[in-house]
């Protein structure tokens, strides 16, 4: 009989401990509405938000026009190469571009120094395809690029860092993505989006579990954007359940051999 109480305890004690260490399955899904759903959903098409230059932005700047002699001449670059890191294959490559300064201007050959902080991509387009004309340029197009709209993904990821797109439109989806998607452990309805334009941070949350994500203001990423995906908790927890489960084994041992000399001795 005085083993029931030990065995007793011994299956209580395992089960507990397997119970809490146990992984949640809450928010396994994307947009579970859309899933579930037999019906084709139409959801309106949000407007892609319109990146604007800030200081230590990074611009690629090229000029063609009619003349080869004169589009060599603008395009003499005098901008800064900086190595860049693509995260689709982990290479690093230097890439010309013209870095703006902390005072939001630029300096080009030919052109000088000009005010591009707080202008889209399309405005500074413009008024450089003005200035080269002033310039004598024939016929001149403009190509402008950002050349680091990159956001960071930190958090239940599995690759935690920057991700870099080679256009101006990325969506919190193909950030994560690339960077290899939520973990288990990760709370795909709480993440959030850190943003900071000018001297303002602002921050909002996204519910990656709902169909609505594909409505807000924050599913389209700008440059600089930071996503954070919060952890449930679970990982830490099994992790505190590892450390204790060595010692755990030691005492379930002492236990069963007192149980043992206990029988034996009665």
């Amino acid at each position: 009989m005085t083993r029931r109480p030990g065995l007793l305890f011994l299956t209580t004690f395992t089960l507990a401990i397997s119970l809490f260490s146990c992984k949640t399955t809450k928010n396994v899904y994307y947009a579970k509405e859309i899933i579930d759903s037999t019906q084709v959903i139409n959801i309106p098409q949000i407007a892609i938000p319109v990146a604007r230059i800030q200081p230590y932005d990074l611009l690629l700047i090229n000029f063609y026009g009619k003349g080869l002699e004169m589009t060599q001449l603008f395009n003499n670059f005098g901008g800064v190469e900086t190595a860049q890191k693509v995260q689709s294959s982990g290479s690093e490559a230097l890439k010309p571009g013209y870095l703006v300064s902390p005072d939001g201007y630029i300096d080009l050959p030919q052109l000088g120094k000009i005010k591009v902080a707080g202008l889209t991509l399309s405005q500074l387009k413009a008024d450089l395809t003005e200035r080269a004309t002033q310039a004598k340029m024939v016929e001149p197009n403009v190509v402008v690029k950002f050349t680091n709209f990159k956001i960071t993904v930190i958090g239940e990821v599995a690759i935690r860092g920057t991700v870099t797109s080679q256009s101006e439109k990325l969506s919190i989806f193909e950030a994560i993505g690339l960077s290899g998607d939520v973990t288990l452990f990760g709370l795909k309805d709480r993440v959030k989006v850190i943003r900071t334009q000018d001297t303002t941070t602002t921050w909002g949350n996204v519910d990656l579990t709902s169909k609505d994500v594909f409505k807000s203001e924050y599913f389209y990423l700008k440059p600089n954007d930071v996503v954070y995906v919060p952890s449930s908790g679970q990982a830490q927890r099994q992790q505190k359940v590892s450390s204790i489960l060595p010692f755990v084994s030691i005492g379930l041992a002492a236990l069963s051999l007192f149980i043992a000399l206990q029988s034996v001795l009665k």
